[in-house]
């Protein structure tokens, strides 16, 4: 479905859940994640999606506009007891295809290769090709 701003607070909710303990995640309060997503200049609720499942939301994808033509998929979770039930494909299905309707030629995400969601696997099987990779190197002081 849609995105619908009243249901904020929930989507916040089920990011936090998402991932928490995950590479690069930084816990934020509501009005600190708010203010960097859904109330970014950038942020485009328009072709936001939710996947809600009786009243509970149980995954989302959040998309901003990026370069001409070109969409930014910032966010895309899903709740963990939904996870490998085809949630976030359907949510990228159906922005995609609005994204196209609306004029965007390409679309652009970035992912923990690593990650134990299988994010990887949702994107290729959306037709999503590796761009390029980043390597983070860390050493104990």
């Amino acid at each position: 479905m849609r995105y619908e701003p009243g249901r904020e607070r929930e989507v916040h909710a089920v990011h936090s859940a998402a991932f928490r303990g995950g590479w690069g995640h930084q816990e934020r309060s509501f009005e600190s994640w708010a203010a960097r997503t859904v109330r970014a200049e950038t942020f485009l609720p328009e072709l936001a999606r939710l996947a809600v499942v009786g009243e509970e939301v149980v995954g989302y994808l959040l998309p901003y506009a990026d370069a001409p033509q070109t969409l930014y998929i910032g966010q895309v979770g899903t709740a963990a007891s939904w996870r490998r039930r085809g949630v976030a494909g359907a949510l990228l299905a159906d922005l995609l295809g609005a994204a196209h309707r609306s004029g965007y030629t390409e679309a652009a995400l970035e992912t923990d290769a690593d990650s134990s969601t299988g994010a990887s696997g949702v994107y290729e099987k959306a037709g999503f090709v590796v761009n390029h990779r980043i390597a983070v190197h860390r050493k104990p002081l």
